[in-house]
């Protein structure tokens, strides 16, 4: 098992963080699908605007404060 010391981007403290297998993160990414949230009937539109909150999402991770 690889392991290695990161710093979270949210409370600023560090941890040992573990590798995980690929079956593992291919459920994870399945279970945040685009078309598992609640309250989203598929539109285009809706669909767009997920996209888009989730890349901000992931680009705030390396905003600093």
């Amino acid at each position: 098992m690889v392991a290695r010391y990161d710093r979270c981007p949210h409370c600023k403290k560090w941890s040992f963080v573990n590798r995980q297998s690929s079956e593992l993160l291919a459920a994870a990414q399945n279970q945040f699908d685009v078309s598992d949230f609640a309250g989203v009937d598929g539109s285009d539109q809706e669909i767009e605007d997920l996209e888009k909150f989730r890349r901000k999402l992931d680009d705030s991770r390396f905003n600093e404060g």
